[in-house]
């Protein structure tokens, strides 16, 4: 066996393992032989000293040089390949090999295959993922290294992949395996002992390969108490005392055992996988420095963190010796990691059954498929860091970071209230101007006195001072419609600011009150301890870049000598710490005011830094960083800087005017003012226009109505510089430009020159001109200042295409640019950069001319062609990409194609935008419907071509200028909406008739208020084949359609209803309706309770279906009057035994309607991306309102109704009765069924296609025609009397029994009290106890004629006692229908969303119509079952009413196992082709994977429906008796309210536990991040379990009972048997 390695600890293990298996193994390493030896000593292992690849090159200590990198990659393994790929080939063959196991090696993967030998990767990286980024900082250099190394992946047969990988899509096959650690030696108090170290001493190793540049290791680095074992120094390092230097071979896995905690870099000084594997293993604290730019770190660094074993160390406090608070920070730590740490033993047995045969991989494909894959991965390659292809779950993105998706809506409508997060806060100054995003970052404050889990929000958490003031500010980023790089030389540019944004806060404090963290406060404390003025920041979204998500400086380091410090020493200053450099953006504009203004800084800063705009993609993330940083510092300082000042701050261009502050002088990336003007003077759905001469506005251009811009992301970053352009293409474009002017000038003055000594002093006046504007042009200030016709007249010929750097300086000695140095050895492009500027100053203008001009197809078309000139121009330039350019040909298809020339043209034109190299495309086109729908075509061709979905970016946002800044504080309690007790109203904030919602009641209302809110979270019940009508025996056949068209249309898409118009996350939507269906459920009692004591059932049912509508046209304040008096009236008439006195007209279904209907009673979303602010109280209210009213309804009508439909079908001379009861409960729900079919089909594709509106005044519509139908029945029904109080009776037998708890029970049948002509006799002797309520006392409680009883309270009767014990007898079965209503249908709805649903054509089928599959299912299996299966048994196994109840009750158990087993397999699947696909984080988007395959698990629950619920209602029939066979509906529905309850608490359980310690939860928004499966495997097994006790009850009820109910309309010929059931 021959294993291929660089050099990585782990594969020790693996080697140790396959020796000890008795194979011999051959390394292949560059590494000494004595890292093997000393742990492995055997004949049978082989050591080969080959190089074959390089790895990371390191520019000191901390940090990879990424060119130096790519450089010797190149000539160690790309130049000598192919000698390489022979000898290696050759070598194989001669060691007789059985296998190649790489880690990760690429070309050892195509040497095995030139070899014929099968070839396996081991590792938790490869050099594709980790070479990709620093591609992107080589420019156009080495970019054939990553193909090439993803080419020779794709050779190897499959990936043994370790804990804390990478993303790795050149493997398709992949095997994981628990960590590989190496094993210890020796116990740690052997180690300690052998070192003379006691127990009370503190032991920190450190690991390194040699000091890192500038440290000096120092005596006061430790805290009292510490030892710090020092391992990899070398002999010449002198160490102070309490350092010890550990020998060579020093075992370092027993030492890291011993120790309290670790410090430093270990592998070539980084955090490695050895390294990270043992202190996870042996729970040793880990303080890490980052080191930059190897890619593998962040999965590494976020596994410590995630398993409570990484502490990360700023890189100064390492060279400064600032080592204490991290060290104390390390030992307060309790490592979690319970994971498997056998990996070596487990990759070894799959290496060896491997090499004797076995297949693990799938067939491997090749060739074409091959090369298809590695053009894929080269544009997954290409996106931003942290978000290509698979990533393990606890890897948090930034869109985490917020809880929300990039906010959407920004725009104020003037219709939007404040979210209960905004009030959280006094706004003391500003106004979040109806901004989404604003709000959404106010809660990301609100949220941060919460616990949390992630570093950023602990750091954050700690950030403020809650008393004081905070100051909130908003800078956009922006979209280059037109401009672009010819901003440097002076041209006319059209900015517009987007809607992603960037949002500071910042808080300007005392320094005694500042709250410092530990470094920071130890910092201050070793330079004397008194408080002075500090910087802190925290930026969010840190792991995108791997850079480091706070920053901490005293601001005295700006000062020397009482003076700032130069932007060259600041430069210097922030670049110490790569991981840190982010923060010159935020930090650099303090130094900026102190050198441009002269502001002195006393007091300590706090900065929080949330940017949504996407860094990379050409949309100025920079920038708005900048702007929102010096907006908020001058607003905490009280500066009156103007917008156009401000952006001259953050950016200021040339030599010219003034300094470039910011991102020239600080940051060090030569870029142009138009970012910066745009992000801080524009304005929402306008252009900005502004010379570049340096910085002169022009004005606002307005976006005429019918044009619409929009930009797409290539997903090719365009830069490597972590926040703004900075890239090597970039910048010789600019020098190029410079050298070109600089040439220009010089050929206008030789001309000058040459026609001055031609004609002396003798011009005429065409000659003079001429002069003229030789002089002017010899003296030009700004290229763009030159007109096309000249520079083509007089110099284009005479620029050089290109030009070396060291000839260009021996003519021109310099090219007059301050931010850009010339490479005198590289070759320059010239004329390409020199007419871009000149001929787009000449695009941008006509294109700003054209805006205004009358609205035409020419028009579109003129301004399209103006972007494709530009674009074409940017790539003469080398500044295209291959992205880009796929995606302006993409435009170019659509605007020329058939469907948009009969739409009258759609799309008209495109452009790269900013920098170039990549980043985002604009384009523009007509404002339409089917527009929007080309830019999403665009979008699907090119993923599909790609494998990349690229970002939209569409809407706009106003300036940091026009939105100010905002003033808060924090409240001490938070304010809520309705405070007041004693108030005569219940008032929301400003609510007045522009919302359209308000409340009217009397102060002896308010407690009533409170009592309608209980049932404002109420739920239809969502399994629509449940009773809520009889099946009438004449009239009500029709009503029960009608009404089932009404109530279950609207089931199905609720989820998306709440999700989508509300705003609420799936958690919270799925337990609001989970809560709303288990209330209905429990009302269901009161109307049993109801119609079985007091009003019988026909008047019940009435109540109840005019309780579900509304009469339009009436005050909603008097909505909550009329619930409050039906109630108020309803129980006093319960109280009275009377009749309802007053029936309400005014219910829910038609308030949900008007939520549709009427904008104020939602919240306001934005129409495309569905992104809701937060419902405020008064919506919330009236959405719960109408949720209630319909609950109220339904729970007089589900108990009724079937029960009703059986007294239809009495007959006291039927011989048949048995019978045609068993049939009617089959008939019932088929007949339901078929009204569901249409609901769910019907009604639901309206409301998907024709929206809400309609949607929901369709149902409403039925519902009123249901209710009407039923009462229009009335003559011709068989309404049977209320009896007794059943819950009543119930309460009496209780106390009586209590009463009379000392009596004896008697031994004759007399002494027990029975009514009159009544067949019980004697009680039962299950439940004795209850026996004693019905035992006979004095004959003065029989005073009543007939001998009834006169104090009911003081005797009962046999028949009462037994009614009490038939419904106790009956709870254990019961109980187990409970899981099988647990819901899962919203979940469904949401999988459905995300799949492809198209079944012919454009045909879609509803999202929320799978149900239909469920009642389709059901519909057919009950008549199969009641006209075929019931006559089969009935003949061959001699059962006339077919399987009896508790049969089918179990089948069904079974089959809902089998489907939400089904469910777990379906989702894996889904989620797993949306990994594929690179829609991890795309949760709206559609994958490619039929809908279809959601079909077998609503069957499977279909089949179970059929059997289960069925067979419970037929049970409960049976044991109870005729006056009770209400009250027996109710049980069922209560069961279903039960389970709606488990249902709730089971999803916030799951919810909650899943998502401890930040991971994603199972049930996450972003179903493609959670894991559904998970939570369906977990009801599957809570199934099974169930059906084990459905079992256990089973036995305990013994035979199923003979005797059944013998119907009579006649009370004296009624007879019931009473069952011998287990007590409880």
């Amino acid at each position: 066996m021959n294993l291929q390695d660089k050099y990585k600890q782990d594969m020790i293990e693996v080697v140790r393992h396959l020796i000890h298996a008795g194979h011999d193994v051959h390394v292949v390493t560059g590494a000494p032989d004595f890292v093997f030896t000393t742990e492995i000593q055997s004949p049978r292992l082989f050591i080969r000293r080959v190089l074959l690849d390089c790895g990371a090159v390191q520019a000191d200590a901390l940090t990879v040089d990424r060119l130096a990198s790519l450089a010797k990659y190149s000539e160690t393994a790309v130049k000598p390949r192919v000698q390489i790929l022979a000898q290696e080939s050759e070598w194989l063959n001669s060691v007789k090999a059985d296998l190649v196991v790489s880690d990760v090696v690429p070309v050892a993967c195509r040497a095995a295959a030139d070899a014929g030998i099968r070839s396996i990767c081991v590792t938790n990286f490869s050099w594709d993922f980790i070479y990709a980024e620093y591609v992107m900082a080589a420019g156009l250099h080495h970019r054939s290294i990553v193909w090439q190394i993803a080419e020779d992946y794709s050779h190897c047969e499959f990936l043994i992949r370790l804990p804390g990988y990478c993303p790795m899509p050149a493997f398709r096959d992949i095997i994981d395996v628990p960590l590989v650690v190496r094993r210890l030696h020796k116990s740690s108090k052997e180690v300690r002992k052998e070192l003379g170290v006691t127990d009370d001493v503190k032991l920190v190793i450190l690991n390194f390969g040699g000091q890192p540049s500038g440290l000096k290791l120092k005596e006061e680095f430790l805290p009292p108490g510490w030892l710090c074992l020092v391992c990899g120094a070398s002999k010449s390092d002198d160490l102070p005392p309490n350092f010890i230097k550990l020998a060579r071979d020093a075992y370092t896995p027993d030492i890291i055992a011993a120790s309290d905690c670790m410090l430093g870099q270990y592998e070539a000084r980084k955090i490695g996988y050895g390294t990270v594997s043992e202190a996870l293993a042996y729970k040793c604290p880990f303080v890490f420095v980052r080191r930059d730019y190897f890619n593998e770190e962040p999965f590494l660094r976020n596994m410590l963190e995630q398993s409570q074993c990484g502490v990360e160390m700023i890189r100064r406090d390492l060279l400064t010796g600032h080592w204490r608070p991290y060290l104390e920070r390390a030992i307060s730590l309790k490592p979690c990691y319970e994971a498997g740490i056998n990996g070596g033993e487990v990759a070894a047995h799959i290496l060896q059954e491997t090499a004797l045969g076995k297949n693990y991989a799938s067939d491997k494909l090749s060739g074409a498929r091959r090369l298809r894959d590695a053009i894929v991965l080269g544009y997954q390659l290409q996106r931003a860091s942290g978000r290509d292809i698979t990533i393990p779950e606890w890897y948090a993105t930034a869109e985490n970071q917020l809880g929300h998706s990039t906010p959407s809506s920004p725009v104020d409508d003037g219709s939007s209230a404040l979210s209960p997060d905004v009030e959280n806060f006094d706004i003391l100054y500003g106004d979040v101007q109806g901004l989404s995003d604003t709000v959404a970052f106010l809660h990301s404050l609100s949220e941060l006195q919460e616990k949390h889990t992630r570093r950023e929000r602990k750091a954050a958490a700690s950030l403020f001072n809650w008393q004081e003031d905070i100051f909130v500010t908003r800078a956009p980023g922006r979209l280059d419609v037109m401009g672009g790089i010819a901003d440097y030389s002076g041209s006319l540019v059209l900015q517009m600011p987007i809607k992603e944004a960037c949002h500071v806060a910042l808080q300007r404090i005392h320094p005694s009150k500042h709250r410092l963290w530990k470094h920071a406060e130890a910092r201050q404390n070793d330079k004397g301890g008194n408080p002075t003025a500090v910087l802190q920041i925290v930026s969010y979204g840190s792991e995108l870049s791997n850079r480091g998500p706070t920053f901490d400086m005293d601001l005295s380091d700006f000062v020397e000598e009482g003076k700032p410090i130069s932007y060259e020493k600041a430069k210097k200053y922030f670049a110490r710490d790569p991981s840190q450099k982010w923060a010159a953006y935020v930090a650099g504009a303090i130094l900026v005011l102190m050198t441009e203004l002269g502001v002195q800084f006393e007091d300590s800063i706090s900065m929080l830094v949330s940017s949504a705009v996407p860094e990379g993609k050409g949309v100025s993330s920079s920038a708005s960083v900048e702007v929102a940083s010096m907006s908020a510092i001058a607003a905490a300082h009280g500066l009156n800087i103007s917008p156009r000042e401000l952006a001259i701050l953050c950016q200021k261009v040339g030599l010219y005017a003034v300094l470039q502050s910011v991102e020239n002088h600080i940051v060090g990336a030569p870029c142009g003012v138009m970012d910066q003007m745009a992000s801080a003077c524009g304005e929402a759905n306008k252009l900005l226009a502004m010379i570049c001469q340096p910085a002169e506005i022009v004005g606002l251009v307005d976006i005429p109505s019918h044009i619409r811009v929009w930009g797409i992301d290539s997903g090719i970053r365009h830069s490597a510089v972590y926040f703004s352009v900075g890239g090597a293409d970039y910048g010789s474009v600019r020098i190029g430009t410079f050298m070109g002017m600089k040439m220009l000038k010089a050929k206008a003055s030789e001309e000058l020159s040459q026609s001055c000594a031609a004609n002396g002093l003798n011009y005429d006046e065409v000659e003079q001109d001429d002069l003229e504007l030789l002089k002017q042009e010899a003296s030009l200030d700004y290229l763009c200042n030159l007109p096309p016709h000249r520079f083509e007249a007089l110099y284009a010929k005479s620029l050089p295409q290109t030009i070396v750097g060291e000839t260009f300086l021996e003519q021109h000695k310099n090219h007059n640019d301050p931010v850009t140095v010339i490479d005198q050895n590289r070759t320059y492009g010239v004329k390409a950069p020199t007419m871009h500027p000149i001929y787009e100053n000449f695009r941008v203008q006509t294109f700003k001319a054209l805006l205004s001009s009358t609205s035409s197809t020419y028009q579109l078309t003129s301004l399209g062609e103006l972007l494709y000139q530009c674009h074409y121009s940017y790539s003469a330039c080398g500044l295209g990409s291959d992205g880009t350019d796929r995606l302006v040909h993409l435009v170019q298809e659509l605007q020329h194609s058939a469907e948009s020339k009969s739409e009258g043209g759609t799309l008209y034109g495109a452009k790269i935008t900013g920098g170039g190299s990549g980043g985002t495309v604009c384009v523009i086109g007509r404002n339409c419907l089917k527009s929007s729908e080309h830019i999403f075509e665009v979008q699907q061709r090119y993923k599909k071509a790609t494998g990349y979905l690229p970002f939209i970016f569409e809407g706009s946002s106003p300036g940091a200028g026009k939105f100010g800044y905002l003033k808060i504080r924090r409240r001490s309690t938070p304010k809520k909406a309705n405070t007041g007790e004693n108030d005569a109203a219940v008032t929301v904030e400003n609510s007045n008739q522009r919302n359209g919602v308000f409340w009217c009641s009397k102060p002896e209302a308010l407690g009533k208020w409170h009592f309608v809110s209980i049932f404002s979270f109420l739920f239809l019940h969502q399994k629509g084949w449940l009773a809520n009508h009889a099946l009438h025996h004449r009239n009500g056949s029709v009503n029960e359609s009608l009404e089932k068209l009404a109530s279950y249309g609207i089931m199905p898409n609720m989820i998306l209803y709440l999700l989508n118009d509300y705003g609420m996350p799936i958690a919270k939507g799925t337990s609001v309706i989970h809560t709303w269906s288990a209330t209905s459920d429990i009302l269901s009692i009161f109307g049993a309770f109801l119609s079985d004591s007091y009003l019988g059932r026909f008047l019940v049912i009435s109540i109840g279906s005019f309780s579900s509508l509304l009469i339009p046209g009436t005050c909603l304040p008097m909505l909550e009057l009329s619930a409050m008096a039906w109630f108020c009236v309803l129980f006093q008439s319960l109280l009275d035994n009377g009749s309802l006195l007053c029936l309400p007209g005014e219910f829910g279904l038609t308030i949900l309607w008007l939520t549709a209907m009427t904008p104020e009673l939602r919240p306001s979303c934005e129409s495309v991306m569905l992104d809701c602010n937060s419902a405020t109280s008064a919506q919330l209210a009236v959405l719960f309102l109408s949720m209630g009213l319909i609950s109220i309804g339904a729970g007089c009508v589900r108990p009724c109704s079937i029960a009703f439909g059986a007294d239809q079908l009495t007959n006291k001379e039927g011989s048949n009765n048995e019978r045609v009861l068993d049939s009617y409960f089959n008939w019932y729900y088929t007949s339901i069924a078929i009204s569901t079919v249409i609901a769910l089909s019907v009604i639901v594709y309206i409301q998907e296609n024709l929206g809400w509106k309609i949607g929901f005044g369709v149902p409403a519509v039925l519902m009123f025609i249901s209710a009407v139908s039923f009462i229009l029945g009335s003559p011709f029904y068989v309404k049977a009397q209320p009896g007794h109080s059943l819950l009543t009776t119930f309460v009496q037998v209780v106390v009586v029994a209590i009463k009379n708890r000392k009596l004896s029970l008697p031994d004759s049948c007399d002494q027990y009290y029975q009514e009159r002509d009544s067949d019980l006799v004697v009680p039962t002797d299950s439940l004795r106890c209850l026996n004693k309520a019905c035992i006979k006392k004095t004959p003065e409680t029989l005073s009543n004629p007939y001998g009834s009883v006169s104090d009911p309270w003081s005797q009962c009767t046999v028949g009462q006692v037994e009614s009490l014990k038939s419904l106790l007898r009956v709870l254990p079965m019961w109980s187990t229908g409970i899981f099988m209503m647990v819901s899962q249908s919203s979940f469904s709805t949401l999988q459905a969303t995300t799949m492809d649903r198209r079944l012919f054509g454009n045909f879609k089928i509803p999202a929320g119509s799978f149900t239909l599959i469920m009642v389709i299912t059901l519909s057919i299996i009950i008549p199969i079952y009641d006209r075929i299966m019931v006559p089969v048994l009935a003949k061959y196994w001699g059962l006339p009413r077919g399987f009896n109840s508790k049969t089918r009750i179990g089948i069904g158990l079974l089959f809902v196992c089998a489907g939400k087993a089904t469910s777990a397999i379906v989702e894996t699947m889904r989620r797993n082709a949306a990994i594929e696909q690179g829609l991890e984080d795309q949760p709206n988007a559609v994958i490619h994977m039929s809908v279809l395959w959601l079909v077998p698990e609503f069957f499977l629950l279909g089949i179970a429906e059929a059997f289960n619920p069925v067979g419970q209602v037929e049970f409960f029939y049976t044991y109870f008796p005729k006056t009770m066979s209400s009250f027996a509906m109710a049980l069922f529905t209560l069961e279903l309210a039960a389970a709606n309850v488990v249902g709730s608490i089971l999803v916030s359980i799951v919810d909650q536990v899943t998502s401890v310690g930040g991971t994603e939860s199972w049930l996450s928004s972003n179903i493609n991040r959670g894991h559904l499966n998970y939570y369906y495997a977990l009801l599957t097994l809570l199934g099974v379990i169930n059906f084990l006790y459905f079992l256990v009850i089973c036995w305990a009820y013994g035979p199923s009972p003979g005797q059944k109910i013998e119907a009579s309309a006649d009370k004296k010929e009624e007879k019931f048997d009473y069952k011998e059931l287990p007590t409880s």
